[in-house]
């Protein structure tokens, strides 16, 4: 399942599910993120992942979150992964 939870049809929840249940889903956020403490900023949002948080095993279960950063071209600077 996917859900598109903003205007510009950007993906927000990815979900996959096996024989009825629930096996891991990963929630996007988008805009510019602050590396240290995981904050999004979604007024900056030009389209680009600022941080994937993944769960498993249903939505209590939080496996990691990855933080992503981009220079002023749009490259990929950071890419950081915090349990």
């Amino acid at each position: 399942m996917i859900d598109y939870g903003n205007n510009r049809l950007q993906p927000d929840l990815v979900k996959l599910w096996i024989s009825g249940t629930e096996q891991e889903h990963i929630d996007y956020s988008y805009g510019v993120v602050n590396q240290s403490t995981g904050y999004v900023d979604a007024t900056q949002n030009n389209g680009q992942i600022g941080k994937a948080t993944i769960y498993v095993g249903g939505s209590s279960s939080k496996l990691a979150e990855q933080r992503f950063s981009y220079d002023s071209l749009g490259r990929l600077q950071t890419a950081s992964e915090y349990d």
